[in-house]
């Protein structure tokens, strides 16, 4: 606790969020080398200037004892850089906290798949359902998920992985003993009781300010593999995150709008404009990380389809309710359903009576959802050379097309 004593000093000496810790601990070596070095020589180091280096100075170490203090009384644990259990992936921030508060469980960070799932506090309950269940079925898959316990959809998230059984993390833009928001007091209280973990930047007391949500968003990109977004306006926080997410070079995942007209939705456009990830199921984001994370992962967990009844039965719609507008289209969707069928059939009779087993395998696996080469691989477990040659026999037979590039579509399952 001696040395922690200094660490927790140093983060007090500069604003949260702030670079200059980190390379001040480059330079020194450890945090009570800079609270033993002179003025003169902190201000002649290249990294302070001399009113930085006079602050510094100024800190009192009762500062740390303070924190500590509460710490200890609310059974807090005080991570530094030289402590196994922080993370690597924090380690790796241009501005890498200088300590961690942490209650709950959290080791091992590294080697697992986490996903951060974000959104608006005012979310659209279609938003908060897809929230639900894409949280639900990533945290049945493995995922461990990350969210800031916010109202809205970080709730649903959090709230969704406990009730999977899965792992869920918590990061706080406010001293893990201060009750915000106060409608989530219980959620934070289950998200420890499931095997959980609440984690902050901020010692014991900091109250949330304007300033402390963009510093702690950081965080929650860096914890982990992917970050989410399910809903967000063009002008939301939720954003800097995404931000984060990419200047740190993380895999950005977007649900695509609901409704392209409503601006409540318009945030992610640009970022699916630019190459973030589309989602539609849990598998579009369970299936890429499953190379790395093999070990991790139970893809079995996996649904496979939302689909259209998915979504009408997420939005608590019928499709053939009184006044809906399907009920003018049911005669079209009729033949329209014949025809498909059809299609099925003969694609199905193609494939059952041209190709073997290993042909059949790859076609069972392709349904109306678009599928990547890779994606295919580590579903059929064929290497990617075998599967390039299958796909071309089927495509070329029209068993299967690729209207998406890349990406691979196929029918009925052959027995």
């Amino acid at each position: 606790m001696e040395d922690k004593r200094y660490d927790v000093w140093l983060s007090q000496c500069f604003p949260y969020g702030s670079p200059l810790p980190g390379r001040l601990l480059a330079q020194y070596g450890s945090a009570k080398a800079i609270y033993e070095a002179e003025e003169q020589d902190l201000a002649s180091c290249g990294i302070l200037t001399k009113k930085e280096a006079a602050i510094v100075k100024r800190t009192l170490i009762e500062r740390a004892d303070r924190i500590l203090n509460d710490c200890a009384h609310h059974k807090i644990r005080v991570l530094t850089q030289n402590d196994p259990d922080y993370p690597e992936r924090l380690r790796n921030l241009f501005a890498p906290p200088t300590v961690l508060y942490v209650l709950g469980a959290f080791s091992g960070i590294d080697e697992e798949p986490v996903v951060t799932v974000i959104g608006t506090r005012s979310a659209s309950e279609y938003s908060l359902a897809v929230a639900r269940q894409l949280s639900a079925d990533l945290a049945k898959a493995g995922c461990t998920i990350v969210s800031g316990c916010a109202v809205g959809i970080d709730a649903q998230a959090h709230r969704a992985a406990i009730e999977a059984g899965g792992k869920t993390i918590a990061v706080l833009a406010c001293g893990l003993n201060v009750n915000y928001p106060a409608e989530n007091g219980k959620l934070k209280r289950a998200i420890l009781n499931s095997g959980g973990a609440l984690v902050s930047e901020y010692p014991p007391g900091v109250n949330v300010t304007r300033q402390t949500f963009p510093v702690r968003n950081r965080l929650m990109a860096a914890l982990a593999v992917g970050v989410l977004i399910v809903q967000a306006p063009v002008r939301s926080g939720t954003l800097l995150t995404a931000e984060h997410a990419l200047e740190q070079g993380k895999e950005l995942y977007c649900v695509p709008p609901c409704d392209l007209f409503d601006p409540n939705y318009n945030g992610v456009i640009r970022y699916l404009r630019d190459g973030a990830v589309p989602v539609f199921a849990a598998e579009d984001i369970a299936l890429p990380l499953y190379a790395a994370f093999s070990e991790k992962l139970d893809l079995s967990e996996l649904k496979g389809d939302y689909g259209y009844a998915g979504i009408v039965s997420m939005k608590g719609l019928s499709k053939h309710s009184p006044g809906s507008k399907w009920n003018k289209r049911d005669e079209n969707e009729t033949v329209s359903q014949e025809k498909t069928r059809s299609k099925s059939e003969k694609k199905q009779e193609t494939v059952e009576t041209m190709f073997d087993e290993i042909h059949k395998m790859v076609y069972n696996h392709l349904d109306t959802h678009p599928k990547t080469i890779d994606e295919l691989a580590v579903l059929c477990q064929l290497d990617v050379g075998t599967l390039y040659s299958v796909l071309t026999d089927l495509e070329l037979s029209g068993a299967i097309s690729s209207p998406v590039g890349g990406r691979y579509v196929g029918g009925e399952e052959v027995k």
